[in-house]
């Protein structure tokens, strides 16, 4: 039998243009939301996973995207929703070029499978959405329920 995981406690949703603001708007708002919820611990993980989520939508998709953060039980889940039905795959890393140190390529998914606990891709109707969720450590220390 799979385990489910709990209803959401915790959930926002923002729409984002393509463009190079998104990834920027995305850190933000995960980062808020990981204040307001007392999950500070996750946002330099979070910020850094739903940043590259995020610079994939506007890349490859160039559509509207839909980022949806939830805290359930012991995991933030991000997803971002784009239109495009191409799914992403790990790609090698582009060589490194000295004389070009910002064309450094290939890497957001591997950055996204070494900090997230899980992640994946589903086709939707209208696109895709790619997740990741982030597992929570032992709260056995803090003070108080969230």
């Amino acid at each position: 039998m799979a385990a489910r995981l709990p209803g959401a406690s915790h959930r926002y949703h923002l729409r984002l243009e393509s463009s190079p603001f998104a990834p920027g708007t995305a850190r933000e708002a995960v980062a808020r939301c990981c204040a307001d919820w007392r999950i500070v611990e996750l946002m330099h993980q979070a910020r850094t996973v739903v940043s590259e989520l995020v610079s994939n939508a506007v890349e490859h998709a160039g559509t509207e995207i839909e980022l949806n953060v939830t805290l359930r039980g012991q995991f933030l889940c991000l997803a971002v929703r784009d239109g495009s039905p191409v799914v992403p795959r790990v790609r090698e890393p582009a060589p490194h070029d000295a004389a070009a140190p910002l064309d450094i390529r290939g890497y957001g998914l591997r950055v996204i499978g070494r900090v997230a606990h899980s992640w994946g891709a589903e086709i939707t109707p209208d696109g895709k959405v790619v997740w990741a969720t982030l597992a929570l450590p032992d709260r056995d220390h803090r003070a108080g329920p969230l």
